[in-house]
């Protein structure tokens, strides 16, 4: 009986350690639980919600008007902002000078925003029309995008019609819609005056003053002679009406 006794107090303390061993087994296969730590930065989000994104910070737009466009361009970029198409106009200022900006400077906007820019290109040229007709310089003109202004000069030759002269002058730079003078030729060729009658007065038909005449086929020794009839209308210095008729050298 006592033996008996001693072995069911030995099977009772091995169940009573194993089931101590298998127990802290367990435990050790448990994870250890995990906490944020203080100071983290990791943001909570509610469950099934995207983290809101942080906007990039504002930059200030810098003045470029007046700069040439290459210069724009990088003074933009570096202030985190892009360029935008450019618009070109006809200026007098030179080639690519940024004329407008589309966001004034100093402006406050988000980084990487755009700004568009309006950028110069030269006027063009006035066609030369000297030379040419005025209704070829007028076609000319218009179609180049001016006005036209036609005025007339008299002249005494060339040829009726042609461009003599032309403000501004040919080639010059000007603004689309300038009025372009034409100054066209007309000419007006001159008279010959009739030649000047050297006649002594009183006589018809004329008579060149001599020292004397007498009639042709009298007696007189001239030097000249006139040849009849001749009329005689108030004074008579050669003396060749004697009849006082009116009428000299009949025969």
């Amino acid at each position: 009986m006592a033996v008996v006794l001693a072995l069911l107090i030995a099977g009772c303390s091995i169940d009573d350690a194993s089931v101590a061993s298998r127990g802290e087994s367990a435990e050790a296969s448990q994870p250890p639980d995990t906490e944020p730590s203080p100071g983290s930065s990791t943001p909570a989000s509610p469950v099934g919600e995207p983290a809101t994104p942080t906007p990039p910070p504002p930059v200030t737009v810098p003045a470029v008007a007046g700069l040439p466009r290459s210069e724009a361009a990088q003074a933009l970029r570096a202030a985190g902002l892009r360029l935008r198409a450019t618009r070109k106009v006809p200026s007098f200022e030179p080639r690519g000078t940024v004329l407008r900006q589309s966001v004034a400077s100093g402006t406050s906007v988000t980084a990487g925003s755009a700004v568009a820019l309006v950028t110069a290109v030269p006027h063009p040229r006035v066609p030369r029309v000297l030379q040419t007709s005025a209704r070829t310089a007028t076609t000319a003109l218009q179609r180049a995008g001016y006005r036209v202004d036609l005025v007339t000069r008299t002249v005494p030759s060339g040829k009726d019609g042609m461009v003599l002269r032309q403000v501004p002058a040919p080639l010059t730079r000007t603004k689309a819609g300038t009025s372009i003078t034409v100054v066209v030729a007309q000419v007006v060729r001159p008279v010959a005056p009739p030649p000047a009658e050297n006649c002594t007065p009183g006589y018809r038909p004329c008579l060149s003053p001599a020292s004397d005449y007498d009639c042709a086929g009298g007696s007189g020794d001239g030097p000249e002679y006139a040849q009849g009839p001749i009329y005689v209308s108030g004074s008579d210095p050669y003396e060749l009406d004697s009849e006082g008729d009116g009428v000299a050298c009949e025969s």
